[in-house]
């Protein structure tokens, strides 16, 4: 008759384990092994977007066409940024353990854009971490994507301006979330949106009389109300960015403008990142921003984590 026992110590639990062995049986003895780590609020926030990730890479990689090309090689990009899905180590009960992307996958590119959409906004919920601004960034690049799969391409010439401020006109009443956030997060989108309207308004002047006169004067007056309202609603007097004049290259007063709005774009993306109460709002504005620079929708891969 074989006959051993072994005692182990752990000092995480101080659990004894007395393993005896009697002709080649093994016997478990004393408690169970320790449970799986409970995620703190920045993994369980990091793993949420990993998986949407995960999906809609599996999806767009069956898929055919250009855009879901381009949607699966950024996707796996910030896949990678993140480090993958955390999988559990293999235990009794579930020995061989899979990524919920794969035991639970999305049905079609499209409809995986659509759900990773709405579980980077819920992660940002989760936690304003480090790492926020860059969840906003593959918030962008999937929401170009959703786009260029369903084919809504604009054919204006970027910069677009009459797409930058969205289909609905800014109602201070319901957007004084948003305008606080604004002061607080990002004060400069401010000055760039009144100097967007400035500059439209020499586009305006120099334009001939008619309806292209009148289309760029009536988006200098949008874009200029915009930072008003703004202004009025979040900052003091004192803190106004505003200014009287500001410097347009007269030569191409587009490439000045497209400037100005990826600065502005980069304002949002720290305005949705860190606000949640007008995340929602901060999210619309960023994406229009993203589709009067970039009109026909190519799918580019944002800094991430980077």
């Amino acid at each position: 008759m074989t006959f051993y026992r072994l005692i182990r110590t752990t000092t995480a639990t101080l659990a004894v384990v007395t393993i005896i062995a009697v002709g080649g049986c093994g016997l478990r003895i004393g408690s169970p092994p320790a449970p799986i780590p409970t995620a703190d609020g920045p993994e369980t926030q990091r793993q949420m977007v990993a998986i949407a990730l995960e999906r809609v890479t599996q999806a767009a990689e069956q898929d055919s066409g250009t855009e879901a090309t381009d949607v699966a090689e950024a996707a796996q990009t910030y896949l990678t940024d993140l480090g993958g899905v955390w999988i559990p180590p293999p235990r009794d009960e579930e020995p061989s353990p899979v990524s919920p992307a794969k035991s639970d996958p999305a049905s079609d590119t499209v409809s995986a854009l659509h759900a990773g959409l709405g579980d980077i906004e819920e992660a940002l919920d989760v936690v304003d971490s480090a790492h926020s601004e860059g969840l906003v960034s593959m918030w962008l690049t999937l929401r170009s994507g959703l786009s260029a799969m369903e084919n809504d391409q604009h054919s204006c010439q970027a910069p677009c301006l009459d797409l930058a401020l969205g289909t609905e006109p800014f109602d201070p009443t319901e957007n004084r979330d948003l305008a606080q956030a604004i002061a607080q997060q990002a004060p400069e989108l401010v000055a760039i949106y009144d100097a967007l309207g400035y500059a439209q308004e020499i586009r305006a002047a120099r334009s001939p009389v008619g309806s292209t006169q009148d289309s760029r004067a009536t988006s200098a007056a949008s874009l200029r109300s915009f930072a008003d309202h703004v202004a009025h609603e979040g900052l003091d007097d004192d803190l106004d960015p505003r200014q009287s004049a500001y410097e347009v290259d007269l030569h191409d007063i587009p490439a000045t403008q497209g400037e100005l709005l990826e600065h502005a774009l980069s304002a949002w993306i720290v305005v949705a990142a860190h606000a949640p109460e007008a995340r929602s709002q901060a999210l619309d504005y960023l994406w229009h921003t993203y589709q009067a620079l970039n009109p026909e929708l190519s799918i580019e891969v944002w800094p991430g984590l980077s």
